[in-house]
């Protein structure tokens, strides 16, 4: 009898457009130690008496502004990429699925249907092109948490060099706006200084792919690598995209490129962290900003994913 086989792509997740949604998302998110590395003694107060009671209103407008049909972005993206996989010539022996951390479906729901369905052979995939502990290792760990000794289960753990990666990421410039007036900028996830440590490799990934991309234009233009979404007080990656868009705005730039190669899928982070925190800047200070959404549910996408599956 042939084996049975899973692929399965995993994201942070993100909430449905409602409070008790956001409420669950966050509770759960924030609790994660992966996530916070504080003592849960200081940590909670915080998060159960500040974040918990005020966050989830400020973000349902959010959500809602954003929402494709009524749905989160990063949730409609990983439906329909799902989809498309699940199309694909020659892959009728394999099942996709779409999975989250935080968020419905979790991990563990599509781990049972696996387990329902004797299917053995299990491939995760999760959408981080840069290794981290916050996110890859949290999905490794969540996965090596449950009961699963009589499966195959394999991790496709980082990709910020593959070259399909980097070809998919460039089909998303228009090249006639790349010159040496208009920088590139790239936008990653940042962390705090205090996780340094134990995420250089993180650092170093992010650097990669950032390098790639401006050899790969032929180093037209400048190429920034900025860091995004700080939360709370301390110390966090940098330069942050505020610090180079001043950088820029104080040598008369006029024009930027921005693209957020370590994200895959647009979300509240990168429509609000990277897309709306450019925009307002770039409105204030006279400056025009090229967004170039991520690779989402494109061709290029489906078509980079499917070139994994038969490695």
């Amino acid at each position: 009898m042939t084996e049975k086989k899973a692929f399965i792509i995993v994201n942070t997740g993100s909430p449905e457009c409602n409070i008790p949604s956001i409420k669950t998302f966050l509770k759960l998110f924030l609790s994660d130690k992966h996530v916070i590395r504080m003592p849960k003694v200081f940590w909670y107060p915080i998060l159960y008496g500040i974040i918990l009671r005020k966050r989830p209103v400020i973000l349902l407008k959010k959500y809602q502004e954003i929402a494709i049909n009524g749905t989160a972005p990063l949730l409609f993206y990983e439906k329909q990429l799902t989809k498309k996989l699940q199309m694909l010539d020659g892959m009728h022996n394999i099942r996709f699925f779409y999975a989250n951390l935080y968020s419905r479906p979790y991990i563990e729901d599509i781990l049972q249907i696996c387990i329902n369905e004797n299917i053995s052979d299990i491939k995760v995939l999760p959408l981080f092109a840069q290794y981290s502990g916050v996110t890859t290792k949290a999905v490794i760990d969540k996965f090596r948490k449950h009961d699963i000794d009589n499966y195959k289960l394999s991790f496709i753990t980082e990709f910020y060099t593959n070259p399909l990666y980097i070809k998919a990421l460039l089909n998303k410039l228009d090249f006639k706006h790349i010159n040496a007036d208009t920088p590139l900028l790239l936008a990653y996830h940042s962390l705090p200084q205090s996780y340094l440590k134990k995420e250089n490799l993180y650092i170093k990934q992010c650097m990669n792919t950032s390098k790639l991309i401006a050899e790969a234009i032929g180093r037209r233009c400048p190429v920034y690598t900025v860091f995004v979404s700080k939360f709370g007080k301390g110390k966090w990656l940098k330069p942050s995209l505020a610090d180079i868009l001043q950088k820029l705005k104080n040598q008369n730039v006029k024009t930027v490129n921005l693209m957020s190669p370590g994200f895959m899928l647009d979300c509240l982070e990168t429509i609000y962290d990277v897309k709306r925190a450019a925009f307002t800047f770039c409105k204030n200070e006279d400056m025009k900003v090229n967004y170039l959404p991520c690779l989402n549910d494109s061709n290029e996408c489906v078509e980079f994913i499917a070139s994994l599956i038969k490695q």
